[in-house]
């Protein structure tokens, strides 16, 4: 019966580097009981994605963007922030909007509950085209003071 031996650094087959066999998977068929390919290149590899750094923590979990939202795990953080002001889970024909129209601006103040309905996305389409209009004004306002100045 073969021993096997134990070691603490290993050479990756793939991309040549010396690293901790912690970077390694464990391969029983091996001498050394570790994979021939670190699991960076295993990932790469296998066209594994090497997941990204949660952009901050809230409340201890990982906040990911979620479409264009904040969310927590499944959950948008808006709806959390809703919910904890009304004191209740939010029913499913509820949905929160911004009233600013800044999605990623989730202050209590900020947000209204209201029903699902078309009259929603009649006011969702106005306030997108509100701001179309406004970033189009400012243009607008740049190209008279260039004009103006000449």
């Amino acid at each position: 019966m073969q021993t096997k031996c134990k070691v603490s650094h290993k050479r990756c087959s793939r991309c040549k580097k010396n690293k901790p066999v912690t970077e390694f998977s464990h391969d029983r068929s091996s001498k050394d009981n570790y994979n021939f390919y670190c699991k960076d290149c295993v990932r790469e590899k296998r066209g594994h994605k090497k997941r990204k750094p949660p952009l901050w923590l809230w409340e201890g979990k990982r906040v990911h963007m979620s479409g264009s939202y904040w969310a927590v795990t499944k959950k948008r953080i808006h709806r959390i922030i809703a919910e904890r002001k009304l004191g209740r889970k939010l029913k499913k024909y509820e949905c929160v909007h911004h009233l600013n129209g800044d999605k990623l601006d989730n202050r209590p103040e900020n947000l209204e509950v209201l029903p699902r309905s078309i009259d929603n996305i009649a006011i969702d389409r106005l306030l997108k085209e509100m701001k179309k209009l406004e970033e189009e004004n400012t243009k607008l306002k740049k190209l008279l003071e260039i004009s103006v100045k000449r």
